[in-house]
C-alpha cells in the first residue's frame, strides 16, 4: 500500500549513485478484483484487505457500491472469488445485450474450482481464461488501465510522503487509491484497452504482430538442409514442404487478409504436386522401357 512509482526528480550535482526518495514504509498487500467492460463502463472495485474483520472507518468517505473484504493475507480465495462473481452480476446483468455474457479471466487458482464455474454456468456466463503469461497482451486492464493506475497512485502516495505521512494506513489507503482509480480507469483507456488486446473491434493483428514468431521446417539431415536452401523443390514431398512454410507466413504476416492469398498458394501446391507425380511416374515408365529394350537386345 505504500509504495511510490518511480519519478524523475531534482538534485544537487554533487554526489554519486542512483537518488532514492523515502517512501512510506506499509508494504502490506491489499487485492483490488476489478472489471471492465468493452463499451468502456467499469464496475465498483472489489477491495481485499488483509485482516479478520471490516472496520467501520474503513466505509467513511467510501462510494456506496465499492465492496470491501478481509482475507488473513490480502489475498483472493475461492470463497471471496464466488462473492466478486455476484458483485459482476449485480452491476452487469442489467446491460447485458442478449443472454450470454463472456467474461475474460487470468487462471486464477481461484477461477478453476467448481463452485466457480457452476455458478457462471448458472447466470450464463461463459469464461474464456487466457493462456499463461500472456495477460499483458491479451486482458484489456493489463493493456491500458493497471499502468496508468500504478502511476497516479504512485503520485498519490508520493504526494503524502512529501507532507510527512510516513504510514500508509487502511484508512489512507482507500482516499488515495480512490483518486487514482477514477483518474486512470475512465472509458477512453478502458476501450483502447480492448482495442490493444485485438477484443473490440476484433483485430487478431494487434496481438500477432506483437509476437516475436519464427517459423522453423522440420528437421531434416544437413544434406537435406543446403538442397533445400540451395535448390527448388524436386519432389513433390519438398513442393508441398516449401508451400506450407509460404502459408504459415503469409498468415501470421496478414491474419485473417491471407484467406484468398493462402488459396491461391494451395491450388498452386497441389497442381505442383500433381506435376511432380506425373513425372515420377513417366521416369518410372521410361525406365522400364530402357531395360525392356535392353533385354530385347540381349
Amino acid at each position: 500500500m505504500g509504495k511510490i512509482s518511480s519519478q524523475l526528480v531534482i538534485t544537487a550535482s554533487e554526489g554519486y549513485g542512483k537518488k532514492k526518495r523515502i517512501q512510506p514504509g506499509n508494504r502490506e498487500w491489499v487485492t483490488v478484483i476489478q472489471g471492465v467492460g468493452a463499451s468502456g463502463r467499469r464496475i465498483p472495485p472489489f477491495v481485499i484487505f488483509a485482516g479478520k474483520v471490516l472496520i467501520d472507518v474503513w466505509f467513511e468517505n467510501l462510494p456506496a457500491d465499492w465492496v470491501l473484504e478481509v482475507s488473513p493475507n490480502g489475498w483472493t480465495n475461492n470463497q471471496l472469488a464466488l462473492a466478486w462473481l455476484e458483485h459482476l452480476d449485480t452491476h452487469t446483468k442489467g446491460c447485458t445485450v442478449g443472454r450470454h455474457r463472456l467474461l475474460i479471466i487470468d487462471g486464477h487458482e481461484s477461477h478453476c474450482s467448481v463452485d466457480f464455474q457452476d455458478r457462471c454456468k448458472e447466470k450464463n456466463i461463459i469464461l474464456l481464461c487466457m493462456p499463461v503469461h500472456s495477460s499483458h497482451l491479451l486482458q484489456p486492464l493489463d493493456v491500458a488501465c493497471f499502468a496508468p493506475l500504478k502511476r497516479r497512485y504512485g503520485n498519490v502516495v508520493s504526494g503524502l510522503a512529501r507532507n510527512r505521512t510516513n504510514y500508509i494506513s487502511k484508512e489512507s489507503f482507500l482516499p488515495a487509491f480512490k483518486t487514482a482509480f477514477e483518474q486512470s480507469l475512465i472509458k477512453e483507456n478502458i476501450q483502447a484497452g480492448f482495442r490493444g488486446a485485438g477484443l473490440v473491434p476484433h483485430n487478431p493483428q494487434a496481438v500477432l504482430s506483437k509476437l516475436d514468431v519464427v517459423v522453423q521446417t522440420p528437421e531434416q539431415s544437413p544434406r537435406q538442409v543446403a538442397a533445400w536452401e540451395a535448390q527448388t523443390p524436386r519432389n513433390a514431398r519438398e513442393v508441398e514442404a516449401q508451400s506450407t512454410l509460404i502459408r504459415q507466413r503469409v498468415r501470421i504476416r496478414c491474419g485473417s487478409s491471407a484467406n484468398s492469398l493462402d488459396g491461391q498458394v494451395a491450388q498452386l501446391s497441389k497442381g505442383a504436386q500433381q506435376m511432380a507425380h506425373k513425372m515420377t511416374l513417366m521416369m518410372e515408365e521410361m525406365a522400364k522401357l530402357r531395360e525392356s529394350r535392353y533385354n530385347k537386345q540381349a
